[in-house]
Order: C-alpha cells, then structure tokens, then sequence
C-alpha cells in the first residue's frame, strides 16, 4: 500500500496509510486527458483534486503516451500499455470482419495486453474502479476473485459489443458499488439488470464552476466567423450523427423565415475528425437554400468553447437518443446561455425544469425544434429569464463542481 505524509502529520512523524483504488481506463486516449475524451477528463479530474486532498492512491492502467512520464502526480502511478499502429490497424479489421459476419465480438489490443499484464503483475489495490469498461470485467474478476470491491462506472447506454445486458448481469453481481452519470441512467441499468439498489450510487459529471466569465472579445470572434453584429445566433455544440438530431436542426432551420439568423455548427462527424459521409452529406443538403447563414467550424477544443458560448444568443441540443448526461447543456447553463433542448434523459436532470426551453422528443421533432427556434428569436428576454435559473442551481447545487466530484465520489463508496 501507498503512503501519504500530510503537512500536519509531518511535523509529528505521522504515517498515514491510504485506500489504493486501481483504475482501469477504457483505452481510447490517455489518462490524464492530454487528448481529451469525456470519461478521460473526469478521470483526470479525480487525480487532480485527489491531490489536493489526498483522499486515495491512484494506480492507473491507460493507454501509452510519453506525455504521462512528464507528469507530475504524487498521489498517482501509472502503468501504460502500448498499442502499435499496425496492431490498431489489424484490430480495426478483425472487429470489421466479426460485425460483417453479424459475430457480436469487439477486440481490444488494448484490453488483451492488460489483462496479460495483470496475470504477471497482480497489483494489490483495495478498490479496483473499471471506467466505462464493461467489456474487460470478466477478465477482472477472473484475475481478482469475487472478494475485491469492484466499483464500476457507466458513463452511456448499452450496446451490442461492448456494454451488453449479459456483461451488465456480471457486474452487477459482482461489483461493491455501481455508479452511474444520471438518475436516468441508473433507472434504465436497472430495468434491464437485477440489481441491489444499495449498490447503487449517482456521480454527476463535472465543470469547472470556478471560472465562470466568458471570453468578451465578442466582436473579434463574430467577425471570424463573418457574423454581423445585427446577426442572432443559434449554436450547436456535438458530433454530427444521427443520434444526436443534427439533420432535425437543420430541417428546422431551413424552415425559419428570418433572414438575419444564424447558424454556427460545433463538431466532428467522429471526435475530431471531420470527414465527408452519408450523414454529414443530407445535413449540408438540407442547407442549399440558406447555406449563406450557416457555418460549420469542424470540431473545437474545450479551451476555445468560451468564444463560440460569449457569441450564442442560443444554444440548442436537439438529440433525438436518451443522452446519459449531456455536457453541452451543463457548460451552457453555466456561462447563462440559454438553451433549447429536447427531452432527453439525463439532460432534464442538469437544470431545473424552467431552466430551458424543452421541446418532445417525438416523431413531431422538427415541428417542435422550428417553433422552438422561432419563439426565442421573438421572446429572448424570456429566454434569459429561463436561463438565470438554470445557471443558479448550477452553481450552486453542489452537484457539478469539479471541486465537488472528488468529495461526491468519496462519499458513493463510504457512504
């Protein structure tokens, strides 16, 4: 086990022994999120703030990057498993093949060589926490045993692969503590899944409440864009897949009869790419006639989302899935953007129910998105009205802070 000498306990001599939490990482990019992710930035944010308060010792299992060496944790180890890029490729093919075959496989490098790692390296640890990683859980326990406090946390939905309703049996009879991003996704484990509602805790995911002011330099950045100052802008934040209701947007702004609204399109077609497919093609489709007041800026980095949020009069989240939880509408609520969004799953969750404009997410969709946009051009004093109230209980819910998800996360284990 890890030691951790703290500054009080210094000065008396004082060892004082630390819970070791192993975490397994699904991946996909590093821990610490140098590239990003949304599960990976989360886990950073533990191991940041579980340095100022030393609550555990962290033993991390990510995905090589030479960037980790450089960082400087004391609270935190790191074993990094190296994938080489033929690996990937052949990795690609396999699991390409298998779903061509209809052969319900998802292959990891990554999570072969792990396992590998851990048979020849059993790591001694008193919680073992699995990030989203469902898929290498049995692997786990076979390694382990049932007697380990396994935490596991389900950041988003089920799927065919990787997060199926058999692999959800095993965790749920084996894990100490289960945590999950939203109440709705609580709820909807367990209408699929058996399971004991003590094992089961809420974490809400985090932001950065502390800073709170938008970049101001509003007139710079709309005149990057060639936006005019008389311009109203409409912003979406998100990749650009079926999932998330692009193309309903944009048959709902096509609908719009108002010459000076805009609309300003933030994301990939798949995390930072931004590549021609099927999709991409019938949303830039439904743009032919207004393509003039639409902008596609391709995927923008958390740091620069500040400019595009200081610029919106609204944002709109027009998923047409349950989202797990939904970061857009959290990072716009809190800079007081005011929002347009369906009726989504976790998202309802963020905000109190008069904190945006809620539209059904129903077959009626685009009907409903295009008088939605209409009524906030015409009402967006009352739109910000709406939007007062989702950023006070924000703020100061204590739910989305990063300062707090350490603490919330200390307390859905020792509670």
């Amino acid at each position: 086990s890890f030691i951790y000498l703290s500054g009080t306990e210094r000065k008396n001599k004082i060892l004082k022994k630390l819970p070791v939490i192993l975490m397994i990482t699904s991946g996909f990019a590093p821990v610490p999120a140098f590239d990003g992710g949304a599960v990976e930035c989360l886990s950073t944010v533990l191991l940041d703030k579980n340095e100022k308060k030393a609550r555990y010792q962290f033993i991390v299992c990510t995905i090589f990057d030479k960037r980790i060496d450089e960082s400087e944790y004391k609270l935190t180890k790191f074993i990094q498993i190296y994938v080489g890029r033929l690996e990937k490729i052949l990795e690609k093919i396999f699991n390409k093949i298998c779903r061509l075959f209809n052969r319900p496989k998802n292959f990891s490098v990554y999570n072969y060589k792990l396992i590998r790692y851990l048979l020849k390296n059993k790591i001694e640890a008193d919680y073992i926490l699995l990030e989203n990683s469902m898929d290498i859980f049995g692997n786990i326990l076979k390694i382990y045993g049932p007697e380990t406090k396994y935490i596991f946390h389900l950041h988003n939905d089920f799927n065919s692969n990787s997060k199926s309703p058999e692999m959800a049996d095993l965790v749920a009879e084996n894990c100490y503590r289960l945590l999950f991003v939203s109440e709705y996704l609580k709820r909807r484990f367990q209408s699929i899944v058996n399971v004991d509602d003590k094992k089961c805790r809420v974490l809400y995911n985090c932001t950065d409440l502390e800073n709170l002011v938008l970049d101001d330099d509003i007139v710079k950045h709309r005149s990057s864009l060639n936006l005019k100052n008389e311009d109203f802008v409409f912003l979406y934040v998100g990749r650009i897949n079926e999932e998330k209701g692009t193309l309903e947007l944009a048959k709902a702004f096509s609908n719009l009869n108002i010459s000076n609204a805009k609309l300003v399109i933030c994301g990939g077609t798949w995390g930072k790419e931004f590549r021609s497919n099927r999709y991409l093609g019938q949303v830039q489709k439904e743009f032919q006639c207004n393509k003039n007041n639409v902008i596609f800026t391709g995927y923008i980095d958390v740091e620069v989302m500040t400019q595009y949020y200081a610029l919106a009069d609204v944002v709109v989240i027009p998923s047409i899935c349950n989202e797990a939880f939904g970061m857009v509408m959290l990072e716009a609520s809190k800079y007081g953007c005011p929002v347009i969004a369906t009726k989504s799953g976790g998202m309802m969750e963020i905000v109190p129910p008069n904190g945006a404009l809620w539209i059904e997410n129903n077959s009626n969709i685009v009907t409903g998105l295009t008088k939605a946009l209409n009524y906030a051009y015409y009402n967006i004093r009352e739109m910000r009205i709406k939007t007062e109230a989702a950023q006070k209980y924000v703020v100061t819910c204590g739910k989305f802070s990063e300062e707090d998800y350490l603490n919330n996360f200390w307390l859905c284990l020792e509670e």
